[in-house]
């Protein structure tokens, strides 16, 4: 089986980073022929919200592995379109949570299908077993180079 320009001594870096890549065009693709006008950030952004809604930013950064900047500037065009909501935080009122609002629930929810669809195109042809190998492997392979 051909797997186009992939090479087996290829880094796993850069064949990890091409996979990711990829998917994310897919995904990105999908959504604007859906009629969707969102970035795939943007729908990471919401998609880590609609798992713990009510971050901070700095959280949402983190937990999204982008810079602080990049994540103040997708939130504020979210917000904008009124997907998301900054709130003072009660317990120290210069901190600002973001919450999902109703309007970006729905998004969520009218999204996740085609992200599934993305991931069950993605995993076409291997076996559950497999799947579980792999993210085994790729978690070995995080906890080795994550900074503690």
């Amino acid at each position: 089986m051909s797997y186009g320009n992939f090479s087996a001594k290829e880094a796993i870096g850069h064949f990890m980073g091409r996979i990711t890549r990829a998917m994310s065009r897919r995904f990105q693709n999908i959504i604007i022929k859906a009629g969707y006008d969102i970035s795939f950030e943007q729908w990471v952004i919401i998609a880590n919200l609609n798992r713990k809604n009510g971050q901070f930013q700095q959280q949402l950064a983190d937990n999204t592995y982008r810079n602080k900047t990049s994540v103040t500037r997708m939130i504020n065009a979210l917000q904008e379109r009124g997907f998301v909501e900054r709130i003072s935080d009660p317990k120290d009122l210069r901190q600002k949570r973001i919450f999902l609002t109703e309007k970006g629930d729905q998004l969520y929810e009218e999204l996740r299908p085609l992200a599934m669809e993305v991931q069950e195109l993605a995993t076409r042809g291997i076996k559950a077993e497999e799947m579980e190998y792999c993210k085994k492997i790729l978690l070995k392979i995080y906890f080795n180079i994550e900074e503690r």
